[in-house]
């Protein structure tokens, strides 16, 4: 699942998060719990790509797992139906929580590291792929669009399809497995572009090859269409197909996209401003817990809370 479940007490105002982004507050009486949920969409595994999960499993499994997909949907609603507040990581995201699910949900742009990736000197040479080894990815579509290119292609990442990528990769492609954060800093800085062909709810990849100063080719459906400025930090891909990929290579020379830009528009979704927008969102569920049960002491951590000054 993409969401997990974190607690907090109100009395003590501690916080939690989760992996992946439920956070939650819990008084003793189950009738005046507040529960905040940040989701980052659909589960791709359950909606809309079930089949292309299914084929990177083993062939005597996929039944099995198949006959599963209505269960693991049905668990899906029901904990969705329990948050009474929802969060989610994108305009695309919220558009298909409500389609599925028929809840309304806000928008807050996850945290891009903008403080660790940043731009700085070094020689544009290749192309960039970051992405975990799998076939939702299309990391195949990007390497045998490169197998009639000039230009390098470097993949970082790492995954079950490794071993078969590697075996139809043309010369020009090379692949340099999981990469920290220093790693990954050196590809951003030093690639012409980001290829991001999946259809992602949001893309932290693209935000961090942004804020390096890197332009984006990302697919017009999903969250890209938010986390990338066609035409000013990159340039769209009409399709997920090699020859979409191809052209995009070809138009990069002669399009205008500037460092400056890609890193003034990643600044958008900064870390500070993620702190602000949840910070916001939990002192107004705390103060809503206290006035409906009468909790002075909740009230009282609720207006302090709001009297604070807004993290740096």
């Amino acid at each position: 699942m993409r969401r997990s479940n974190a607690r907090c007490r109100p009395r003590t105002a501690g916080t939690e998060r989760g992996g992946a982004g439920t956070i939650k507050r819990k008084r003793s009486s189950r009738d005046l719990t507040a529960h905040v949920c940040y989701s980052f969409g659909l589960p791709p595994h359950l909606y809309g790509f079930s089949q292309t999960y299914l084929n990177d499993e083993p062939r005597a499994l996929r039944p099995v797992l198949r006959a599963a997909l209505p269960a693991l949907r049905a668990y899906d609603r029901s904990m969705l139906r329990r948050p009474r507040r929802l969060i989610a990581c994108s305009e695309f995201a919220a558009r298909e929580l409500q389609r599925v699910h028929d809840r309304l949900a806000e928008v807050v742009h996850p945290p891009v590291r903008t403080h660790v990736f940043t731009p700085g000197p070094a020689d544009r040479q290749t192309f960039l792929m970051v992405a975990r080894l799998v076939s939702f990815k299309r990391v195949d579509m990007v390497v045998e669009a490169f197998r009639g290119l000039e230009e390098k292609l470097v993949v970082a990442g790492d995954g079950p399809a490794l071993a078969q990528l590697r075996r139809i990769a043309p010369a020009n492609v090379s692949f340099v497995g999981a990469c920290d954060d220093a790693a990954l800093l050196r590809h951003y800085r030093s690639s012409r572009a980001l290829i991001c062909p999946s259809v992602e709810t949001f893309g932290i990849a693209m935000c961090e090859a942004q804020a390096c100063g890197t332009p984006v080719m990302g697919g017009r459906a999903g969250g890209a269409r938010e986390s990338v400025r066609d035409g000013v930090t990159g340039i769209p891909l009409d399709h997920p197909d090699p020859r979409s990929i191809v052209e995009s290579v070809r138009a990069l020379e002669s399009a205008a996209l500037s460092p400056r830009a890609c890193r003034e528009f990643a600044e958008r979704f900064s870390e500070d401003r993620f702190t602000r927008a949840i910070d916001r969102i939990l002192i107004e569920e705390l103060g809503a817990t206290a006035g409906a049960s009468g909790d002075r002491e909740l009230a009282d951590v609720a207006r302090r809370s709001r009297s604070r000054p807004p993290a740096r």
